[in-house]
């Protein structure tokens, strides 16, 4: 006799709490060793800064923004309109705390001068990386200027006529720095080029700096464009620059522009009168400008002193070698722009401090 065993066969059981661990393991894993392709850390003298709920962020704050533009507050991605808020309750904190900001190499300018104008709105004017648009930048006291800035964590646009200098800067000096040839004489061309630098953002400083002297000579003897080149560039090269750039740093309610002057701006020499004319210009331009701006802006007339430049050399020859190389200069001059301000709206300056 046989029997037919009707045999109930196990359903296999699967144990998904070591998948799930070992999952989320993994996930934890790649968070914490995310990081965002070669940020750049800068240092700021930010508060600490508390939630709505009163919740104390305690030790560095970290605001980050990544390479596709995205905000982190703490590691917590926070959406652009909520960052003022917490740094207007930073400003009710402890004005002591330490702020690092990190910027992906590949983030746009713009970005970067976001949340600095954010820290900026919310009462913090601590040191902070600025951006900053030189003009004739490919020499001289531009050059060194634009050497000391990048140095020091700044970044700068800037435009000179040498095609083969612009070209070396930016072999050197990759973005989020820019550099262009441009005369600044020719209005069409300066719009052109502001138009992609504010692109980038809006510029913290604006420097005038390009600038041409005429061949030492009685006025009589110096030819009509000789005269008109020297006008074209040092009054007119200021005036198109201004007119590019001051709309956007008008509405954005900040920034500073310093339109380099001379001693020759406040005083007279024999041979220079071309130039003595423009640089008494820039004087008069600026101040006439400081009172057009709003509040919370300046324009500022800026005598550099006596500096060992080819300019100089063209003036004075090898005297000129007994005053201080451009480079030397900038480690004055650098910092003492980055901390004009309002306070100093319309009043004619000289490197190292003091009215003229």
């Amino acid at each position: 006799m046989s029997s037919i065993f009707n045999r109930t066969r196990r359903r296999p059981e699967l144990n998904l709490v070591p998948l799930i661990d070992v999952l989320v393991m993994l996930i934890f894993f790649a968070f914490v060793t995310m990081q965002f392709k070669s940020a750049t850390t800068l240092n700021l003298n930010l508060p600490k800064i508390e939630t709505a709920g009163k919740e104390e962020f305690k030790g560095n704050i970290t605001i980050s923004v990544d390479k596709d533009g995205s905000l982190y507050f703490n590691d917590h991605v926070v959406p652009d309109d909520q960052l003022g808020d917490l740094l207007v309750a930073a400003h009710n904190g402890n004005p002591d705390a330490h702020i690092l900001l990190k910027i992906d190499e590949t983030s746009q300018v713009k970005r970067l001068t976001f949340v600095e104008d954010a820290c900026r709105k919310a009462g913090f004017d601590g040191a902070s990386a600025m951006y900053i648009v030189i003009t004739g930048v490919t020499r001289g006291l531009g050059r060194a200027l634009a050497a000391w800035y990048i140095r020091n964590g700044h970044t700068v646009a800037g435009c000179g006529r040498t095609g083969q200098e612009i070209f070396d800067l930016r072999f050197n000096h990759a973005e989020p720095h820019n550099f262009a040839a441009v005369d600044v004489s020719l209005p069409v061309k300066v719009a052109i080029w502001a138009e992609h630098v504010l692109g980038h953002g809006v510029p913290d400083i604006l420097i005038n700096n390009a600038g041409v002297m005429n061949d030492p000579a009685p006025l009589w003897e110096v030819p009509a464009d000789k005269f008109a080149q020297v006008m074209a560039v040092n009054v007119s090269g200021v005036a198109n620059v201004i007119r590019a750039f001051a709309p956007a740093m008008i509405a954005r309610g900040s920034g500073v522009i310093v339109n380099l002057s001379s001693g020759w701006g406040r005083s007279v020499s024999p041979g220079v009168g071309p130039y003595c004319a423009s640089k008494w210009a820039v004087e008069g331009l600026t101040k006439a400008l400081a009172a057009d701006l709003p509040a919370g802006m300046a324009a500022i007339p800026l005598n550099p002193g006596v500096i060992d430049t080819a300019m100089l050399r063209q003036c004075w020859g090898g005297e000129a070698a007994s005053y201080p190389k451009a480079e030397a200069w900038a480690e004055t001059a650098a910092p003492f722009i980055l901390q004009l301000g309002p306070k100093d709206n319309g009043k004619s300056l000289s490197v190292g401090g003091g009215d003229d």
